[in-house]
């Protein structure tokens, strides 16, 4: 699959974690970052938190250059308005 070719025109709160986990697992840095809002937080499991999509994108680029493959085993997702909290557990597997 071509770069971003997962990367649908519109993400919606329900559509972002499929597609970022499928960017992600094809090495797709450009949409797996695309998943995430310019001012978006990830928090790792130590509780570190992850600031800006540039930020992120950095994270990412380290995941995906350790071949790291993720499968989600459980997810949330409350979604108000433009706004959208989820959370989800992983299993990560990296080479």
């Amino acid at each position: 699959m071509s770069p971003t070719a997962a990367l649908p025109a519109l993400l919606t709160p329900q559509s972002t974690s499929p597609t970022f986990t499928q960017a992600l697992n094809e090495g797709d840095l450009q949409a797996a970052a695309h998943c995430f809002a310019v001012d978006a937080c990830l928090l790792t499991p130590d509780a570190t938190a992850i600031r800006g999509r540039e930020e992120i994108r950095s994270i990412l680029a380290q995941l995906i250059a350790r071949e790291t493959r993720i499968t989600v085993l459980a997810s949330t997702l409350l979604a108000a308005g433009e706004t959208a909290l989820g959370s989800e557990r992983w299993r990560i597997r990296s080479a």
